[in-house]
C-alpha cells in the first residue's frame, strides 16, 4: 500500500513540475504583436484615434511608456513624451496611447514598438516592430472656376 501511495505522490509531483515548467516556458517565449489600432496602412483613420497595440501575452507596466512605444506624426513630430499624451494598459496585453491633441488631417503616423516592450516575465519582443497609417483628411466645400474660356483665350494669345 505504501508503494502505491508513493507512486501516486511522485506522479502528482511530476504533474505539478511539468505545469510549472510549461508556465515558465510561456513567459520565456517572446511576445508578439497580434493587433494594431488604427490598422496597419489605414488611409483614413480618425485623427482623434488613440493608438493601441495588442500583444500575445500580458505585458509589464514598463511597456506602457515612451521607452517601449514611440509614435511620430509627419506634421506634429514625436508624440510620446511628457505633455503630448498618456499611456495606459501596463500589466495587460493591450497598451494604449491617448494623444493630448489630434493628429493633423492627412498626417502620416508611424508607430514603433521597441525591444523595451516586455512581457510580465521580462522577455522582450524579438525585434522592433514598425507600422504606419494615415489620419483622415477632412472634407471641405470646394469651388472650381470655369476654365473653359481661359484655355481658349490662352491658346489664342499664344499664336
Amino acid at each position: 500500500m505504501e508503494d502505491f501511495a508513493m507512486k501516486r505522490s511522485l506522479t502528482a509531483l511530476f504533474v505539478i513540475m511539468v505545469s510549472m515548467m510549461s508556465a515558465a516556458m510561456v513567459l520565456a517565449q517572446a511576445p508578439t504583436i497580434t493587433g494594431r489600432s488604427p490598422a496597419r496602412n489605414a488611409v483614413s483613420a480618425s485623427a482623434a484615434s488613440d493608438v493601441a497595440l495588442t500583444f500575445s501575452q500580458t505585458m509589464n507596466a514598463g511597456t506602457a511608456s515612451s521607452s517601449a512605444i514611440k509614435i511620430y506624426g509627419s506634421q506634429t513630430g514625436l508624440r510620446t513624451f511628457t505633455g503630448k499624451g498618456t499611456f495606459s494598459g501596463g500589466g495587460t496585453n493591450t497598451i494604449t496611447f491617448n494623444p493630448t491633441s489630434n493628429f493633423k488631417p492627412g498626417e502620416l503616423v508611424t508607430v514603433l514598438a521597441t525591444t523595451n516592450a516586455k512581457n510580465s516575465g521580462g522577455t522582450s519582443i524579438s525585434s522592433p516592430s514598425i507600422y504606419t497609417y494615415t489620419a483622415a483628411a477632412s472634407s471641405a466645400p470646394a469651388t472650381f472656376a470655369d476654365t473653359t474660356n481661359f484655355f481658349t483665350e490662352t491658346c489664342l494669345l499664344a499664336r
